[in-house]
């Protein structure tokens, strides 16, 4: 028996290393990127953070692209139902997401549904989770919800329509159509700031914290952009204005605080003091992705994905099936994955083709959006199916997708017999990935448990 115990101890041993996604939960660890004040986000949900990030997950995404589960609400049943912003995730993988109908859904890693609640989410903004396990959404009100859908606080007064940040003392900030307001955890009112520009396009502007603490928001109005700088007492530091292409603006914070700034086809840099360090026409529409490793810039647009060096010299670029792709999000492994409106891309860090997925239609979105990574590799995204029928019902949907490898391991346990856990480790190896040397270790573990075998009785 002990001899049996041994053996199944060493075969579990040896699929954790043969399959990267099968890693624990606890032992990941998000991470806000370096460019960012370190906000008091709950650490060891998947993905908490909004879109006060670098969008560098610390997850491996899927090997695999396959559909595991899409949640639908029909048009038919209620009028349109967009799901339309990235997803939040908590520690226990529970799966948050807006809609259009104003209702926050918590769905099961599975795809079930945990709980819905009315009447508290907007669209257009990124549900976030802070470190005691509040989750903050926005639908004009502020609402601090608990992690069982109940409400903790609410300020019906807030009139927001941004997606909320957390800084490093727990403080939560948002921007109304006037103004950015500051809250204590406990829902009472820090401070507001002077009147901003007002008559922006309310749901998909951005507001950000950098590591040195200034708060900088981008609002958009047509080809108006607006930037304003902030510290940490509502105080304005600096703003600017400036004109770009037609349409919503992607934003991002580079590894120096540099701001950029997706203006249609020319992308604006500027530095932490709002001085112009370079005007840049890479042909990207959305937000770029700064890599946490090398500072390497991501970009999509004009119908690539390409990466950049430092100093904006190209380094690849990758020409997808079609255009209009979203921001770019890096996995723990540097591979890329982006969507366009009918397919999913896994592009390699040398600008390769990993895998892509056709899927019949994916929502647009906005310039800052990404796709969303859970730590067993799960990509989350949004769908919009239009289904038009001259002589039927109208069978346009809207979904939350869930993409991924949808084996379940569910018989490697201490109970488990020595059979059940061959079998397991069989199906595993089917997509295993393995260095040169991992796979000589591999075999030299498994040729030592046949030996093994041929010795007991």
């Amino acid at each position: 028996m002990k001899k049996k115990f041994m053996l199944m101890m060493l075969l579990f041993i040896l699929m954790v290393g043969l399959h990267p996604t099968s890693m624990t939960k606890a032992e990941t660890t998000s991470v806000q990127g370096e460019q960012f004040e370190q906000g008091k986000y709950d650490l060891k949900a998947e993905s908490p953070f909004g879109y006060n990030w670098n969008k560098n997950s610390s997850h491996a995404g899927t090997e695999t692209g396959e559909v595991k589960w899409e949640y639908k609400l029909y048009k038919k049943d209620g009028g349109n139902q967009f799901f339309s912003a990235p997803p939040a995730i908590g520690r226990d993988g529970t799966i948050y997401v807006g809609n259009s109908n104003e209702k926050l859904y918590a769905f099961n890693p599975n795809g079930s549904i945990k709980w819905i609640k009315d009447d508290v989410a907007y669209m257009y903004c990124t549900p976030v989770i802070a470190e005691d396990g509040t989750i903050y959404v926005v639908n004009k009100k502020l609402t601090a919800l608990n992690p069982d859908g109940t409400i903790k606080w609410e300020d019906k007064n807030a009139n927001a329509f941004s997606t909320p940040i957390i800084d490093s003392e727990g403080t939560v900030y948002i921007h109304n159509s006037k103004l950015i307001t500051a809250y204590n955890s406990d829902g009472s009112k820090k401070w507001e700031s002077s009147q901003m520009f007002e008559g922006a396009n309310s749901g998909k502007n951005t507001i950000v914290m950098s590591k040195d603490g200034t708060i900088y928001t981008l609002l958009s109005s047509g080809e108006n952009y607006f930037i304003y700088a902030h510290n940490k007492n509502g105080k304005e530091v600096w703003k600017k204005q400036i004109r770009g292409g037609w349409g919503h603006p992607g934003f991002s914070l580079g590894l120096d605080n540099e701001l950029y700034i997706s203006a249609g086809s020319v992308i604006f840099v500027f530095d932490k003091d709002g001085n112009l360090i370079k005007e840049w026409k890479p042909g990207a529409q959305a937000a770029v992705t700064i890599s946490s490793k090398d500072g390497a810039i991501y970009t999509t647009g004009g119908g690539t994905v390409a990466a950049y060096n430092r100093d904006y010299t190209l380094r690849w670029k990758f020409l997808p099936d079609e255009g209009g792709l979203n921001s770019p999000i890096i996995d723990k492994n540097g591979v890329v994955y982006v969507h366009s409106k009918k397919t999913v891309y896994a592009v390699n860090p040398d600008g390769t083709l990993k895998w892509k997925m056709p899927f019949s239609s994916f929502d647009p979105g906005a310039p800052n959006d990404a796709i969303t990574i859970g730590s067993d590799g799960t990509l989350y995204m949004l769908g919009y199916v239009p289904e038009l029928t001259y002589f039927g019902p109208d069978k346009t949907y809207f979904s939350v997708v869930a993409i991924g490898d949808s084996y379940t391991d569910t018989v490697c346990t201490k109970d488990s017999t020595y059979m059940q856990v061959l079998k397991s480790l069989e199906a595993k190896s089917k997509t295993a990935k393995l260095t040169d040397e991992e796979k000589k270790e591999a075999r030299d573990i498994l040729k030592k448990l046949s030996a093994d075998l041929d010795k007991t009785e």
